[in-house]
């Protein structure tokens, strides 16, 4: 059997995991339920720090125990999270449920492109990488998108369905998931290193090889503002520029749709423009988008936002192949959950800053103010990464293997 098969199993794993169609109405349906804001950003907030403390040891566990594993943790996590959001609020199995719910995309983060990038070196096709992930995150979109649309259209027949009905997609991923195979991920030289040795050389490679560092931070850096776009802050910015309540799902659509152009440029980008270039433009260009954000703050530049997450997405997996490129496979899904932990980490730091300054002045000056944190962020480190060469760090000693 080829490891290639894995490849359209993932994406139907992905599209099924995807399809969350809890996402435009989760907060309605808590707060209908007596969850208050205050109450839900203490969930929140605990949420982040334990999802942050989980991305490492989550990632060891997919280096150590099997990616396919770690797959199948996360969508029975997912599956039992979000059906535990039904049981009465604040009981113990909501709060065990809620929990779930964020620790759950600590066992994809990492793991799935771990096993997609492993999957195709195995058959010698690490070279298209760039191609399958641009396709892979055009399926997540798309199936996001969908679940975006079907959210609301189920919610208006009962809002638990949409938590039912995602709980059932997690399930068949499940199923998906079985299927696949596990890729190598030892050589003969290294052997297989338990938990702590593996944890030990994934930290070490990360700090003590400057590529794989300068892209580890990159990574964090670069995907940190999109997320925040994404996920809500476009709501107030929105809002504020007169955009009317029922239209800010075209908004989200708009986003989603510009995020799977990107998806389908990302291979051609590649293809044409040398990696280092598109890393130093791409980053760049979103920092100078989100600053016309604020200082053009209108209903047209709302087609900013679209224009930022088509750069993001033409950008990540050119990004993602250099960091996977410059990286042991048996300490690959470890080293990629330390970047979602740093991106974890400075989100919690950056996302209640922007919103306290949202709050007291405008979003548009928040947004802004993102474009010009991020350019102040990224620039030290490209100029970093740029003066390394592309072998250096490779002959690093690694810490000894013994538990």
């Amino acid at each position: 059997m080829s490891y290639r098969r894995n490849i359209p199993r993932m994406y139907v794993f992905q599209a099924l995991i995807s399809f969350q169609l809890w996402t435009p109405v989760w907060v309605v349906f808590l707060q209908e339920r007596g969850l208050t804001l205050g109450q839900l950003g203490l969930l929140d907030a605990i949420a982040w720090l334990l999802i942050a403390a989980a991305e490492v040891p989550t990632g060891v566990v997919a280096d150590t125990r099997g990616r396919k594993t770690s797959l199948l943790v996360g969508a029975a996590f997912h599956g039992i999270g979000v059906f535990g959001l039904l049981s009465e609020v604040l009981s113990p199995v909501f709060l065990i449920g809620y929990f779930m719910w964020g620790l759950s995309m600590t066992f994809w983060s990492g793991a799935n492109d771990a096993l997609v990038y492993d999957s195709l070196r195995a058959d010698g096709l690490e070279a298209t990488f760039v191609r399958v992930d641009a396709r892979w995150a055009l399926v997540a979109q798309a199936s996001g998108m969908a679940a975006g649309l079907g959210g609301s259209l189920v919610a208006a027949i009962d809002l638990r369905l949409a938590f039912i009905i995602t709980a059932a997609a997690c399930l068949l991923a499940i199923g998906v998931g079985l299927t696949l195979r596990e890729p190598p991920r030892f050589t003969e030289d290294s052997g297989q290193p338990g938990y702590r040795a593996n944890l030990r050389r994934g930290v070490h490679i990360a700090v003590a090889r400057p590529r794989v560092r300068y892209l580890v931070l990159l990574g964090a850096v670069v995907l940190l503002f999109p997320m925040l776009l994404s996920i809500s802050m476009f709501q107030p910015y929105a809002r504020e520029v007169g955009i009317p309540v029922w239209a800010l799902g075209l908004v989200f659509l708009g986003m989603r749709g510009a995020s799977m152009l990107g998806s389908l440029l990302a291979p051609i980008a590649a293809a044409r423009v040398r990696r280092e270039r598109l890393l130093v433009a791409g980053p760049l260009l979103m920092a100078g988008l989100l600053g016309l954000l604020g200082l053009l703050a209108s209903r047209p530049a709302v087609l900013l936002l679209a224009a930022i997450m088509v750069v993001t997405y033409t950008v990540r997996p050119t990004l993602s192949a250099m960091l996977n490129d410059s990286i042991p496979s048996e300490q690959r899904a470890t080293i990629i959950s330390l970047q979602s932990l740093l991106f974890t980490l400075v989100l919690a730091g950056v996302q209640p800053a922007l919103y306290a300054i949202g709050g007291r002045t405008s979003m548009g000056l928040a947004l802004g103010l993102a474009g010009v944190l991020m350019a102040v962020m990224v620039a030290p480190i490209l100029i970093l990464l740029l003066r390394v060469p592309q072998s250096s760090g490779e002959a690093v000693d690694l810490p000894a293997t013994s538990d």
